[in-house]
């Protein structure tokens, strides 16, 4: 088959005018009838690359998936593009197996999923085998291997069905992670007989990284959630008493969450993860149970509420933003108490296995403890996170990736090369004495704790003891994990880490050069609470915070929060007019953070003004009217979503909604110029769409359809045309403004809770939403004040009738200046109905005769 034919086929029945980077090669592959592995990161498009072949080879392709959700929303998917398909799995009961059991000796369906222990159900192996299968496609293909994080003995079945097949047909395996022994795993388990290998590479260039490290998570949850407004999101926390908490008091506060964890039923995690994908619920609170599977597209941001396990992990579950390729946040909350909650549960996991070899269990905990350690230099890390990842994974980056806190956020450059020397110091005295300690051990001794297992140990009688007591416990650790970070020192042992003198160490010690420390703006405000800083006296600390440590999300502290936000505002300012200001009288010296003696004067300050905050709200920024529109389309979607009862990315992504924004579209050929449109698609939502688009097009836009349709714009034509797109534009805000005043009033309800909560409020940003509402408001009683309220108020209720009926805006049956020119020319007949804007051959037959007959009542 030609390379235009098979393009001709995804733009038909996918929407999509090109290939993303590796499917090209993975589809020729299959259809060369050649075994494929495909090793693509999450949200890359792999179904695709097993679909298309499916409607291209003469007889079926069978699809082994390994859940169930996933299988239901891809043959909900491909049901919309035009596409049999159907499953077997547990969820079908007795009737409805048969029933489609019989269609596949019928020849119904191209694709037929099914799950790894329904392979050899009663009747489903025979109902195959009549018929000609040209594929099987693996998907999720390291559940098959004991090396994978995900492994399913089902899975290890997969070799023997396909080779019970009469006529072998070509498999092909698709996973998003996998190792050398995975990979090799993959090809040996399932019999892949000399495949063609495709890897596209780990990088996701569409997700922003971050890690923010702060005691106060659940308020750096909040602040991250606000500006994410109405968006789709994961919050990933590492227990099921977390996710209970969290969810409780997000729910509280006004937002729209549901959770997810192994404890729930089956039935309430079914529901949850239902009211989520279909958008119900925006905001999914969860272990990791919610993991593998999960093709919810428009999802905007994954938060992990704690450090996660290890790299693998990690990445993929933040790879479940962005997957239809829009814009997605990846931020994880860390804390130094993340270590300790993870090294628990490790070690209580393993213990747990069934294995009574203790060598073997301390050799999985410790393995467990070298990935988790390069979790934590990823959380550390002053340099690009998305080349950390890339070059964990075995591929090279660059060094400034662009979309990631560590290369666009906000710093100061700190000179740290005294309080670097001291550390360093001290743990070469103890080192030459063949003696090792652990971060939190030399923090105390270098601040001068009086703890009574400093005095056994005698470590207040070494010089460094107490020469850093002007400096608080993140201050010092931040500088510990930084020399950490740039080899300087070195993490030896596991299960109980102590810290040594790294490679570098010489190259500081043993020379005059200095050394800069990039801190974020935001960890200058979070590194330590002002007012109880200790006091210092004969060496002895006083006040010092003992929980200084510990996460404490729950608490409602109003005078800390308020103190914080100060402080934020207060170091904003301060950094503002450094340039200005005396340098005693810096940012960090002004809340007493930083005091680096005679090298602060080299200290330089490297300011960047790219906000992360809201450069990836949306990346969408182009006008207000796009917004606006973003909106409506999005409005339209899910109300179409819930009368077809499926997610409401199945109809279209955000990211065909964004571009729909972009290109305006208002005729057919427009339309399906559009990525993600295919004709299916056209015919079934392309007139809804683009009657939104045409009623809040930009009147420059409006005139340049006018033009090109060569429509008779005389002066008399154009004021008329005008005045009524004045008062649709006027009105239909008026039927936006009712939709959006549920949403308002949950926001200002959720945002009154959460200024009890923390004194943040968002005043500009209310007063502009109240004005906004009254002027359309004032418009609207303007344009309606010379016509009958009472029949204007019958024909309302009447179009609501239709607009429910066929689950539709109500403004798509008639605009409200529709509604006010029926009201004012009290149309008696067919002609007369006709003569009004907004109606339509169409719209007469469909809706004349009602109209007709209660205007004239």
């Amino acid at each position: 088959m030609e390379y235009q034919d098979i393009k001709k086929v995804l733009k038909e029945y996918f929407g999509y005018d090109t290939f993303r980077r590796g499917q090209k090669d993975l589809i020729n592959s299959i259809l060369s009838n050649e075994d494929t592995l495909g090793i693509m990161p999450t949200g890359s498009g792999k179904s695709i690359c097993y679909q298309l072949p499916a409607l291209i080879f003469e007889g079926i392709t069978i699809v082994i998936s390994p859940l169930i959700s996933l299988m239901k929303d891809q043959v909900n998917l491909i049901h919309e593009n035009g596409i049999e398909a159907t499953y077997i799995n547990s969820t079908l009961n007795r009737e409805e197996y048969n029933h489609r059991i019989n269609n596949i000796y019928n020849g119904k369906y191209k694709l037929i999923y099914v799950a790894p222990e329904r392979l050899y159900s009663e009747g489903f192996f025979d109902a195959i085998s009549s018929k000609k299968i040209n594929m099987i496609a693996i998907d999720e293909a390291h559940c098959v291997s004991q090396w994978g994080h995900d492994f399913r003995p089902a899975y290890l079945d997969i070799k023997e069905f396909i080779s019970k097949i009469k006529v072998r047909p070509v498999v092909s395996a698709f996973t998003a992670t996998a190792t050398k022994n995975v990979e090799k795993d993959i090809i040996t388990q399932l019999g892949l007989k000399n495949p063609s290998t495709v890897k596209t590479g780990y990088d996701r260039e569409n997700l922003y990284f971050e890690v923010r490290k702060s005691k106060q998570k659940f308020d750096e949850l909040l602040e991250i959630l606000e500006s994410e407004e109405s968006n789709s999101g994961i919050i990933y926390c590492n227990a099921r008493k977390t996710v209970e908490q969290v969810c409780k008091k997000l729910i509280q506060l006004g937002y729209s969450a549901t959770r997810y964890h192994a404890g729930l039923s089956n039935k309430e995690r079914h529901k949850n993860q239902e009211n989520f994908f279909t958008d119900h619920k925006t905001i999914m609170v969860a272990t990791n149970a919610f993991g593998m599977g999960i093709d919810k597209s428009n999802v905007n941001f994954v938060i992990h509420y704690n450090m996660p396990k290890n790299i693998e992990n990690y990445y993929q579950e933040a790879g479940r933003a962005g997957r239809d390729g829009s814009p997605g946040k990846c931020i994880l909350l860390y804390s130094a108490q993340d270590m300790i909650i993870n090294k628990f549960l490790i070690e209580k996991t393993i213990e747990n296995e069934e294995s009574n070899n203790p060598k073997l269990k301390s050799k999985l905990i410790n393995k467990e403890y070298t990935l988790l350690k390069k979790m934590q230099e990823y959380c550390i890390t002053t340099e690009c996170y998305r080349k950390y990842i890339l070059n964990y994974f075995g591929e090279t980056a660059k060094d400034q990736c662009n979309n990631c806190y560590n290369c666009k956020g906000e710093f100061e450059q700190i000179d740290i090369t005294y309080d670097s020397k001291q550390i360093i110091s001290f743990i070469h005295s103890i080192q030459r004495k063949n003696r090792s300690f652990g971060k939190t051990m030399i923090i105390n001794v270098l601040r001068g704790s009086s703890s009574k297992k400093i005095k056994e140990l005698s470590l207040d009688s070494t010089k460094e003891y107490g020469i850093l007591s002007d400096k608080s416990k993140e201050e010092v650790g931040s500088v510990i994990d930084f020399l950490i970070d740039k080899k300087y020192l070195k993490i030896f042992g596991n299960r109980y880490p102590v810290i040594k003198l790294g490679p570098k160490q010489a190259s500081l010690m043993n020379t005059e050069k200095t050394l800069q420390m990039k801190i974020g703006i935001k960890e200058i405000s979070n590194i330590k609470e002002v007012e109880n800083k200790p006091t210092i006296k004969s060496n002895r600390i006083i006040g010092t915070n003992e929980h200084i440590w510990n996460d404490t999300p729950y608490e409602d502290n109003k005078n800390n929060k308020n103190n914080n936000n100060n402080n934020r505002n207060n170091n904003s300012n301060t950094i503002s007019n450094k340039s200005s200001n005396n340098k005693k009288n810096s940012t960090i010296s002004s809340i007493k953070n930083i005091d680096y003696k005679s090298s602060r004067n080299n200290s330089k300050v490297k300011r960047q003004t790219n906000k992360t905050k809201n450069k990836n709200k949306l990346n969408f920024n182009k006008s207000f009217q796009n917004q606006e529109l973003f909106k409506k389309l999005k409005e339209l979607r899910l109300i179409l979503a819930r009368s077809e009862k499926i997610p409401p990315y199945i109809i279209f992504h955000d990211a065909t909604l964004r571009e729909m924004c972009e290109k305006l579209p208002t005729s057919e050929n427009e339309f399906l110029s559009v990525s993600g449109v295919g004709k299916v698609k056209m015919e079934k939502y392309g007139n809804k769409f683009m009657n939104i688009i045409k009623e809040n097009k930009p009147k420059s836009s409006i005139n340049n359809l006018n033009k090109t349709e060569k429509i008779n714009t005389k002066n008399s034509a154009k004021n008329s045309n005008t005045k009524s797109n004045n008062n649709t534009e006027n009105n239909i805000n008026k039927i936006n403004t009712k939709i959006s005043i549920k949403n308002n009033s949950k926001s200002n309800t959720k945002s009154n809770t959460k200024n009890n909560t923390k004194n943040r409020t968002k005043k500009s940003q209310k007063t502009n939403k109240t004005t906004k509402t009254t002027k359309t408001t004032k418009n609207d009683k303007n344009d309606n004040k010379n016509i009958n309220q009472e029949l204007f108020k019958k024909l309302k209720e009447l179009r609501l009738d239709y607009a429910r009926s066929e689950g539709v805006p109500a403004f798509m049956i008639f605009p409200n200046a529709s509604l006010t020119q029926m009201c004012i020319d009290v149309p008696k007949n067919e002609s007369e109905f006709l003569n009004i804007s907004g109606v339509g051959k169409v719209k007469m037959k469909k809706y004349g005769k009602a109209f007709i007959e209660l205007i004239n009542e």
